[in-house]
């Protein structure tokens, strides 16, 4: 009881501090939060489940708890390095390797935003859903509507490039149309889809047809030359991204109205 009481106070407390806005632009209404690195490991409970070790090397960003072990259930029971602690979700990417070391993210922030209008239909995640964006086994670069780089707030390309003076930087973009059936697919991809862009308007395709907020990762490491750059699951053009959402429903349905639904940016949590 005491610990119920402890939580909502404190959701009350962090709502209280939100300051929120009118979006301007599409892809602006909603909230991010920044997860520091929490750990490192070759697990992957979404391509390897109860497999420990028998992954590439990732980085884990937001929750402490996450390993090859890993349900909604002990992640909803663990605890994060997220600003806002009801964020509990599970956030995690292949190890950077510069000139053969593993170098772990100066900062990671997760974007939560909307595309597909109306705002007022998109709902948050589902309990327990898991997602991945990218591609492991790519052999070029992905395409920008999934993978893009930049020298800190720079210029977003396809392809890396070296950064004098300024960190480089990488978003890993989710899907954000839901089939409203499935949490997971026997490819972890085939449940959620991008929609389709016609003119300035998105739409998600009949097939999944749930909107749920739209991911992005943004990932800045101490890194200047791209040619020092691998990563664990291969070349820089093998970077891919994994969630599992694990947060206390009550705040991201809250957030989720207050901010996308509205139409507003909440700004960092």
């Amino acid at each position: 009881m005491i610990r119920h009481i402890a939580l909502c106070a404190s959701l009350v407390v962090t709502f209280a501090s939100v300051s929120v806005a009118p979006a301007a632009a599409d892809d602006s209404a909603g909230w991010t939060n920044n997860c520091p690195f929490t750990h490192r490991s070759m697990d992957d409970p979404i391509v390897y489940p109860g497999q420990p070790g028998a992954a590439h090397m990732h980085d884990f960003q937001g929750n402490t708890t996450t390993d090859a072990d890993s349900t909604y259930e002990t992640l909803i029971a663990g605890t994060s390095t997220c600003h806002m602690p009801a964020d509990r979700a599970a956030y995690w990417f292949p190890t950077m390797m510069a000139n053969g070391s593993p170098r772990g993210p100066r900062e990671f922030v997760v974007y939560y935003r909307a595309r597909v209008r109306p705002y007022s239909a998109v709902r948050p995640f589902p309990p327990g859903l898991r997602m991945i964006a990218g591609d492991h086994e790519a052999t070029h670069a992905q395409p920008y509507e999934v993978i893009d780089w930049a020298c800190g707030d720079g210029v977003e390309r396809r392809v890396p490039h070296d950064c004098p003076g300024e960190p480089l930087v990488a978003h890993v973009k989710f899907p954000e149309c839901w089939d409203g059936v499935h949490k997971d697919s026997a490819d972890h991809m085939s449940h959620m889809a991008y929609p389709r862009e016609v003119g300035d308007r998105y739409f998600c395709p009949k097939s999944h047809p749930v909107r749920l907020p739209r991911i992005k990762f943004r990932i800045e490491w101490s890194v200047h030359t791209v040619a020092d750059i691998s990563f664990s699951s291969g070349p820089w053009y093998t970077l891919h991204g994994d969630f599992i959402n694990s947060w206390r429903q009550p705040a991201l349905r809250r957030l989720t109205r207050r901010c996308i639904d509205a139409n507003r940016d909440c700004g960092a949590l």
